[in-house]
């Protein structure tokens, strides 16, 4: 009888301690699956600049519907704003591009209040600087063939783009800092672009060089325009450079209250968002958003701070790629636009 207690107990201890162990694991489980629905954020609050510029600019007049059932959230964010550095030597300036027309033997041929064209009759470069808007772009006008069967290669282009960077004394990362690379192959058509998955249908490759800050990438006024863009027109040839690169001010952060990303999914339906498209979509009634995304945003328009915002990514009702942007920041702290008066 003694022995059949014994076993007895034995059973109930074993039963209890499996029960315990199944529910530290499940505690534990439910902790991680928190964290990853409520991306971690700095709580301290510093707001050490003055009102910071809306981010973004409002382009839908209609009431959008939203769907954010499969929605991915942020891995994580950002609450910090970061000054633009425009005394960095790699800051998109005339003085930049007067130094390159100097080396390059070009001059400035057009001088207007948007835009100085610098070229030359006896030079294959040419160069445009967007006044006030801080950037620029180089063409390289060699005459090229091709033969059909030649393709892209992407870890060459990458050493050659970053070589003629180089050269030009634009390459701004060093080991100190980090930056991401994109790579979008185009078809092209008279004056018409394509994107294409294709790298064999491919007539054009585009490596474009994003800054990464906080582990959180910088975007440009365009979801797929990064800061430094170098175009291949052959394996072997760049075609032209798009400059609009921002550097920060190091060791200077000011710490801002951010929405809560529920906050900012409810604003899209009534325009406070930027619609992005690859491809222009007629109709819009509804957006089914995939996956969100924290990034810093840059602007060409006066703005001197990066701040953090939200990009949605998912299609619309036509089945075309969107991406939406929103302010991460609270509105107390951003100069409201003339459309939101």
């Amino acid at each position: 009888m003694k022995k059949f207690i014994k076993v007895i107990l034995i059973f109930f201890t074993l039963i209890i301690l499996v029960a315990l162990n199944y529910a530290i694991f499940k505690i534990i489980k439910d902790q991680k699956n928190k964290t990853a629905e409520t991306p971690q954020q700095d709580t301290e609050i510093n707001p050490i600049y003055e009102s910071l510029e809306y981010p973004i600019d409002k382009n839908v007049d209609y009431r959008l519907n939203v769907s954010s059932t499969d929605l991915v959230l942020p891995e994580n964010t950002s609450n910090k704003v970061y000054r633009i550095d425009e005394n960095n030597k790699y800051y998109p300036s005339k003085t930049m591009t007067d130094s390159i027309a100097e080396e390059q033997n070009i001059q400035i041929e057009i001088n207007d209040n948007d835009i100085l064209l610098y070229e030359s009759a006896t030079s294959n470069i040419s160069l445009e600087y967007y006044i006030g808007k801080h950037y620029f772009n180089i063409y390289f006008i060699d005459e090229t063939t091709r033969n059909n069967t030649d393709s892209f290669n992407l870890s060459s282009s990458k050493i050659i783009a970053q070589k003629k960077l180089d050269e030009l004394s634009l390459w701004p990362w060093d080991e100190t800092n980090e930056y991401e690379i994109l790579y979008q192959f185009y078809k092209v058509s008279g004056n018409n672009y394509n994107l294409t998955q294709s790298i064999e249908e491919a007539s054009l490759l585009e490596v474009t060089f994003t800054s990464i800050i906080d582990d959180i990438q910088v975007i440009g006024s365009r979801t797929s325009s990064g800061e430094i863009k170098v175009k291949f027109d052959t394996p072997n040839h760049i075609k032209s450079i798009y400059y609009a690169y921002r550097p920060i001010v190091e060791g200077e952060v000011g710490m801002y209250p951010i929405k809560s990303i529920y906050t900012a999914l409810e604003e899209i339906p009534f325009g406070k968002c930027e619609l992005i498209q690859d491809f222009e979509s007629a109709g819009i009634t509804t957006v089914y958003l995939e996956l969100a995304t924290v990034n810093y945003r840059i602007t060409f328009d006066e703005q001197n701070y990066l701040q953090p915002i939200y990009a949605f990514e998912g299609t619309d009702n036509n089945d075309q790629l969107v991406t939406i942007l929103t302010p991460a920041i609270e509105d107390s702290y951003l100069i409201t636009p003339d459309w939101m008066q």
